[in-house]
């Protein structure tokens, strides 16, 4: 992946397959379609995504997520709260 770019659109399929080479750049913002199916921390794809380092991260998905953090530690939920405060934007909007 030689060169410079703005924007690189991939599968899931193919985030899996290249994870090596994905996973060699620092990413802006990593934005995922179809989130809920990063819901089960066990899947290839789930721990796959976790590989890539981002700034910011953008879940999209038209199902109910639970927020959850991806922390094998537990947290206080003052500190999850505060994290979330920082690091997480939720956008909802009800279908009209």
């Amino acid at each position: 992946m030689a060169g410079k770019f703005e924007v690189a659109v991939t599968t899931y399929e193919m985030a899996i397959a290249e994870k090596s080479a994905l996973k060699k750049f620092s990413w802006r913002y990593l934005i995922i379609d179809e989130a809920h199916r990063i819901k089960n921390e066990k899947s290839i794809l789930s721990q796959v995504v976790r590989l890539y380092s981002s700034q910011f991260r953008l879940l999209l998905t038209g199902t109910p997520l639970q927020v959850r953090l991806f922390n094998p530690r537990p947290q206080p939920q003052t500190q999850k709260k505060q994290y979330l405060s920082k690091h997480v934007s939720l956008i909802t909007e009800q279908p009209s």
